[in-house]
């Protein structure tokens, strides 16, 4: 085993005077790493290496992605010959994902070499994480612009301005991201996304217990399953502050009075506070507003036999919410307690929720939430009996943040 010097950290800003280098010198450079490897000579293995580093941070143009895979090839061994494990898979793993079909040379790395646990263990990419912007200069990650950048994987970071490569680095560890003015503190009052906007399907569990004072009437109760639809519309302006309109139509044979769809809608304002800890906005806020919901109970009819009565019920609504918020993920939870007319406890509403980013602004969301209460009717001025629901909902949706 060698055991020459090579320092995992790769992202040094080029040189003063910097002679510029193709991806066809870098190329070769690595092929001349190999070569000093299978020639067992360390001191050339060393000045190799360090040549490497060099040519990679005067790169004046974007390589391919084939050029990028064989550089990853070339950190991975550079690293496992310094002794630097987590380094070396950190690159093996970016070398694997990017030529999937690349395998070791048997010639100079038998099934017994250690080197092959390396390779085995190097598959799963990882997740990725925004860097912060950087205008009027792009991030370019592994030979496209992006800012999100891999978390548990090395990659070549090179920065643009007017179409030009001014920057160019060897990164196995986000610790390593030169500070080109993203990490300027952000104003507690940005926020990654001004709108939400989604729509998906929602499933639910409906329990029922419908209990009457009319003389001559049995109490019910019953279980069905159920669903339909929801939309939400969310606009956050400011971290503090928010507008959100929630609407929903979700059916289901009713396990007490049968048949008929349930609209429910909402609108609410939330007032609180946000920070920013790196790339993610914890949050927590104040949630007043109103709600109008289509209800099914028991009326007395005519003969004073039991008829379905449909009503609308109009609530205020007041609650809490708190929750984790980044350019590619969000999550919450919360909570609502709404007033019917007022004064009357209705129901009260908790309820947790979160999505990603899939592919520039669309998202995929997720969310369960749980409504239990009920109301008491009155026929005429005569207490007439009591609905109680619980209400257990399961949705997924897609969405657009911007």
């Amino acid at each position: 085993m060698f055991t020459l010097w090579f320092g995992a950290s790769s992202a040094l800003a080029a040189p003063t005077g910097c002679a510029e280098t193709s991806p066809q010198e870098v190329d070769d450079t690595i092929v001349a790493l190999f070569d000093t490897y299978r020639n067992v000579d360390e001191a050339a293995f060393d000045r190799t290496q360090k040549n490497l580093v060099a040519a990679v941070s005067c790169l004046s143009v974007v390589p391919t992605g084939p050029q990028i895979a064989r550089l990853h090839q070339a950190m991975a061994l550079a690293a496992y010959v310094n002794g630097q494990t987590k380094a070396s898979r950190a690159a093996m793993t970016s070398a694997r994902n990017l030529d999937p079909g690349w395998k070791l040379d048997p010639k100079f790395f038998p099934e017994s070499h250690p080197f092959w646990d390396l390779y085995g263990s190097a598959t799963d990419p990882g997740p990725v994480q925004g860097l912060g912007e950087i205008p009027p200069e792009v991030w370019v990650i592994d030979g496209f612009e992006s800012d999100q950048a891999p978390v548990e994987r090395a990659f070549l970071l090179q920065v643009k301005r007017d179409g030009e490569v001014v920057w160019s680095g060897y990164i196995y560890d986000r610790i390593e991201v030169p500070d080109r003015g993203q990490s300027v503190v952000r104003s507690a009052f940005d926020t990654p996304h001004t709108w939400w906007v989604g729509a998906g399907a929602v499933g639910r569990l409906l329990s029922s217990t419908q209990t009457t004072s009319s003389p001559g009437w049995s109490d019910a109760e019953g279980r069905a399953l159920g669903g339909g639809g929801s939309v939400s519309v969310r606009f956050t302006p400011v971290s503090a502050f928010a507008v959100e309109v929630n609407g929903s139509l979700v059916g289901g044979v009713d396990p007490v009075l049968g048949g008929g769809q349930q609209p429910s809608g909402s609108l609410v304002l939330v007032g609180g506070a946000g920070s920013w800890v790196g790339d993610v906005q914890p949050h927590a806020g104040v949630r007043v507003g109103t709600s109008a919901d289509r209800i099914r109970s028991w009326a007395e009819g005519a003969d004073r036999e039991p008829v379905l009565e449909i009503s609308t019920v109009v609530s205020a609504l007041v609650g809490l919410e708190a929750g984790l918020r980044a350019e590619g993920f969000r999550g919450a939870l919360g909570g609502d307690f709404l007033l019917a007319n007022l004064s009357q406890p209705y129901q009260l509403r908790l309820r947790g929720e979160g999505g990603a980013l899939v592919t520039g602004p669309l998202a995929l969301e997720g969310g369960v939430e749980l409504r239990n209460g009920g109301l008491d009717y009155v026929d005429g001025a005569r207490d007439a009996g009591r609905r109680k629901d619980t209400d257990v909902r399961v949705g997924v949706g897609i969405a657009i943040w911007q």
